[in-house]
């Protein structure tokens, strides 16, 4: 297994210390939280390679080109590369997160996850509108199933 690069790790880290954060009554507690979020942000970068974006979403590389190919995944070139924004990424990563702490892990979640985002952010509304033939495909078994890993270690 490839191992996990720093811009990779820091999105995780990102994604549970949002969870955190939200989770925190005291405002200076907040405070301090966010700006542990804001310097992973910037040591993050703005995108990520593809490899390590389907790592962080726990799915295959081909899952993800195929997501990206539909516009369920924000992408940018950069050098002559497509590589995923961070930014999008990140609030994939969160909702899927979330909806696993629901115990709602299954095929379908990318699409409940978009769903959320889409009521939040125009932005991701498109992608929503994407999800119907991947939903099909993985009940084909067509595409791999989502799966966040739980945590990263030596062995990643």
């Amino acid at each position: 297994m490839a191992r996990a690069s720093r811009s990779e790790r820091n999105v995780v880290n990102l994604v549970m210390l949002r969870h955190v954060r939200d989770a925190l009554d005291d405002d200076e507690l907040r405070s301090d939280v966010d700006h542990v979020v804001d310097d992973l942000r910037q040591d993050a970068g703005e995108t990520l390679p593809k490899a390590a974006a389907a790592r962080v979403l726990g799915v295959s590389r081909g899952t993800l080109e195929k997501w990206i190919g539909r516009a369920m995944i924000p992408t940018r070139t950069v050098d002559g590369l497509e590589r995923v924004e961070r930014a999008g990424l990140e609030e994939i990563a969160a909702e899927v997160a979330a909806l696993r702490r629901l115990r709602e892990d299954n095929p379908a979640v990318l699409g409940e996850a978009l769903t959320r985002l889409a009521d939040r952010d125009p932005e991701f509304a498109g992608m929503e509108a994407q999800l119907s033939k991947s939903l099909r495909d993985i009940e084909h078994d067509e595409l791999v199933p989502l799966r966040i890993p739980d945590s990263f270690g030596p062995e990643d």
